[in-house]
């Protein structure tokens, strides 16, 4: 499918383990608003049979997910697809469930004003990264819930996190894995962000050699101690 446009879908399940929207292959340009409610999976982007292609310029704008058990948004595949101001919630029907998951094939995609809400479960979270590149999440909140990103491994790249919150009324930590690997960004993240999320601290350099920041945050570098010479 290409440049089509669904508004103000409704859909309701009672059976949780179904997928509402399968989107794969070369479909480009999709718009949808909506609703959709008791699914497994409320949209799923992928690589199907046929053309060896991912779903690309599709977008999402206030459409509202809740109550899917596995993921409520599923990228196994996709490049440059848009989410916006779209409230994803649960009461935490799927233990476990991760709001959104960003697999190794997904690339580019944007996420704007997402609010993940009710993911309070042990390995609850709002989005899991696993070894996907170049997406972005800006002014996204994750809120009375476990934990607000996670990382699986190190091969996700290049991905940034900004002006985002995930602080309010969570069990665990804002992010959870490691994110100095790839050159991923952090920037201005609220929330708790464990020593693990972070690099030992570099080791000073000699005079003249360039240091590098491996932190996925900014820092700030202070000097202190030791003997100054010439």
């Amino acid at each position: 499918a290409v440049a089509m446009k669904i508004t103000n879908l409704i859909a309701s399940s009672v059976v949780f383990n179904s997928t509402l929207l399968l989107i794969e292959n070369d479909c480009q340009g999709l718009q949808f608003t909506g609703s959709c409610v008791g699914f497994g999976v409320g949209a799923w982007l992928r690589k199907g049979s046929g053309v060896d292609k991912a779903p690309i310029f599709n977008s999402f704008t206030d459409f509202e997910f809740d109550q899917n058990t596995t993921n409520s948004i599923l990228i196994d595949a996709g490049e440059n697809n848009r989410f916006t101001s779209c409230p994803i919630t649960s009461s935490d029907i799927g233990t476990g469930t991760k709001a959104i998951y960003l697999g190794p094939d997904s690339r580019a995609n944007r996420f704007a004003g997402v609010h993940v809400a009710g993911y309070y479960s042990a390995n609850g979270a709002g989005w899991l990264f696993d070894q996907s590149s170049d997406n972005t999440l800006d002014n996204c909140t994750v809120s009375g819930g476990n934990v607000g990103i996670v990382a699986n491994g190190t091969g996700h790249t290049n991905n940034i996190v900004q002006n985002s919150d995930f602080g309010e009324n969570m069990i665990g930590s804002a992010v959870v894995g490691d994110w100095t690997n790839g050159d991923n960004k952090l920037i201005n993240v609220q929330g708790v962000i464990p020593v693990v999320a972070n690099v030992a601290a570099p080791a000073v350099q000699a005079t003249g050699v360039n240091s590098t920041n491996n932190y996925p945050v900014t820092a700030r570098i202070y000097i202190v101690g030791g003997t100054a010479t010439s």
